[in-house]
């Protein structure tokens, strides 16, 4: 049987969203990488349910240690949210009426790439209300009161303006 070629947080990930609470025990996380032959040492043995759940403590962006016997996997929209979270924040302090940002420079504030369909797509860029949309980077802008006013996607840009409060 050949050495796995995933790493030990991919391992966890896949024993966890086979579980429908996608909750489990460290020990119980650990049989079923052994099981399955998810994930090998370098030196060949399994890993112990200490480095399981040191692991999980490492990306406590996708995993949560509910105590030190079980861990959580964070929902995919989690995950999400907290990948568009620092381009939320650039919107809460931004003071101008409007704002034109490349795509580049998104990615620079968020501190990883757009998806490929921000490329391709004006859906992509949709404004949905922040309290009802599934597209949550809709939400780093709409909840801090910006909207997309127009999208380049030849010329990778988008134009954000902040939105006028309603007086009634």
């Amino acid at each position: 049987m050949s050495r796995p070629t995933r790493t030990l947080h991919e391992a966890i990930r896949l024993v966890l969203e086979t579980i429908p609470a996608r909750e489990a025990s460290i020990s119980r996380i650990s049989q079923e990488i052994r099981r399955r032959n998810l994930y090998q040492q370098k030196e060949g043995g399994f890993p112990k349910p200490f480095q399981i759940f040191l692991r999980a403590k490492n990306y406590g962006k996708m995993f949560e240690a509910i105590d030190r016997e079980n861990i959580r996997l964070k929902y995919s929209s989690e995950l999400i949210a907290e990948r568009y979270q620092p381009l939320a924040d650039y919107f809460k302090s931004e003071r101008k009426s409007w704002r034109a940002l490349s795509f580049k420079r998104i990615e620079q504030i968020l501190g990883v790439q757009l998806p490929k369909t921000a490329y391709k797509t004006r859906q992509w860029w949709g404004n949905e209300k922040p309290e009802t949309t599934k597209h949550v980077q809709s939400r780093a802008w709409m909840q801090h009161g910006w909207k997309v006013a127009d999208v380049d996607l030849d010329g990778e840009a988008v134009v954000f303006v902040k939105r006028l409060r309603s007086t009634n």
